[in-house]
């Protein structure tokens, strides 16, 4: 006897399906704080690596900082989807850099489920769910993508 998947309608309706767009403005206290909070302040601007974050007229924004950056639309459409499974997890994410982010620009965000997964954990079944944001500035550059995973179990 096979078990029924726990991969609903309401949630396979979602793949291939884009949220979005929605537009921020990069501020530069933002990425000051941003660098603050995950260490690369130097109070005696010795560090240039980390001067270039907290203490630069021109501010590049850190890496993490596309993270600040969500959709909510998405993120409440797949848990808010029908499922059996009621918790959902971070499964990671892997984030692709083309251009800078710096202050005063303006990136606008989309967000797109690009497949829906089954598997079998320890726990009993598990669904992971990839999506991919795309993040393009105010120059209609692609600046960054983030391939994430959720885990709905």
């Amino acid at each position: 006897m096979s078990e029924e998947s726990v991969i609903t309608d309401e949630l396979r309706a979602l793949i291939g399906k884009e949220f979005g767009p929605v537009t921020y403005e990069v501020e530069k206290g933002a990425i000051r704080s941003m660098a603050e909070a995950i260490g690369l302040n130097d109070p005696q601007g010795q560090d240039h690596h980390s001067s270039r974050y907290t203490h630069n007229e021109n501010v590049v924004a850190p890496p993490t900082f596309l993270v600040t950056f969500r959709i909510e639309d998405c993120y409440e459409a797949v848990k808010n989807a029908r499922c059996s499974l009621k918790r959902i997890l971070n499964g990671g994410l892997t984030l692709h850099f083309y251009h800078p982010i710096k202050a005063g620009d303006t990136i606008t965000t989309t967000e797109k489920v690009v497949d829906i997964q089954e598997r079998q954990g320890k726990g009993g079944p598990m669904l992971l769910i990839h999506s991919e944001r795309k993040y393009v500035n105010q120059r209609h550059e692609l600046v960054a993508k983030i391939q994430s995973t959720g885990i709905r179990c």
